[in-house]
């Protein structure tokens, strides 16, 4: 699915989400379009220049149940250290609580390619990029290293 495919409703829901990283020390609050110095504190800590937040959960934004999503973020773990990466727990939260909590994972120091292939093999729109000192942005699916300009933060 690329951005153009995805509607103005479920972007919005995108850039208005608030991703908590349970990293060490505790738990940081990311949020789209905005910089995270606690995040860029703890990255730095662990030589990571940058860092990805995916989930498994609800492929392409259809419910799927609690066991189906926990399965899937068993499956995105074994991936991300087939991938060599470190990780901490991730959950993306609807401040609206309309649309369930999603678990997942920041991933530590990952590439573009990367990102862009466990989106594709998890079904998964997009996913939060933070490169340290920069704020965070949406990572669509098959737009690796690029934002769709109808897309990009209004920031």
């Amino acid at each position: 699915m690329t951005p153009g495919r995805i509607s103005p409703g479920l972007v919005r829901a995108y850039r208005a989400a608030v991703y908590r990283v349970d990293g060490p020390g505790g738990p940081v609050t990311v949020r789209i379009g905005t910089r995270s110095p606690d995040l860029d504190r703890r990255l730095a800590r662990v030589g990571a220049a940058r860092a990805a937040i995916v989930t498994a959960a609800n492929p392409r934004s259809r419910r799927r149940s609690d066991t189906v999503n926990r399965i899937a973020g068993l499956a995105l773990l074994a991936a991300a250290h087939r991938l060599g990466v470190r990780t901490w727990p991730a959950t993306a939260l609807d401040p609206d609580a309309r649309w369930p909590a999603e678990r997942g994972l920041c991933l530590l120091g990952p590439s573009d390619r990367a990102v862009d292939r466990l989106l594709h093999r998890f079904g998964q729109n997009a996913a939060v990029t933070i490169a340290r000192g920069r704020p965070a942005r949406l990572h669509w699916r098959g737009h690796a290293g690029r934002s769709s300009p109808a897309l990009s933060p209004s920031r």
